[in-house]
């Protein structure tokens, strides 16, 4: 049995593939990386952060009220 290139085209099925990615870290930085990955790429995007706190060493250094996470 072999695949011919002028098999009928409604025999074949057409398959969407999700890419995922994964985040490590909800510092400015993975944040930043997650929302252009997630908004330009099209990609499934999950962030893993250790703490219960966004930020990383921002949220933690007495600046957070300077900055605004969205």
């Amino acid at each position: 049995m072999g695949y011919s290139l002028e098999s009928d085209d409604s025999k074949c099925s057409t398959y969407v593939h999700v890419k995922k990615v994964a985040v490590i870290g909800a510092g400015v930085a993975g944040l930043q990386l997650a929302e252009r990955l997630g908004k330009k790429s099209g990609l499934e995007v999950t962030i893993f952060e250790k703490t219960n706190k966004v930020g990383g060493v921002w949220s933690h250094a007495g600046l957070r009220q300077l900055i605004r996470f969205d």
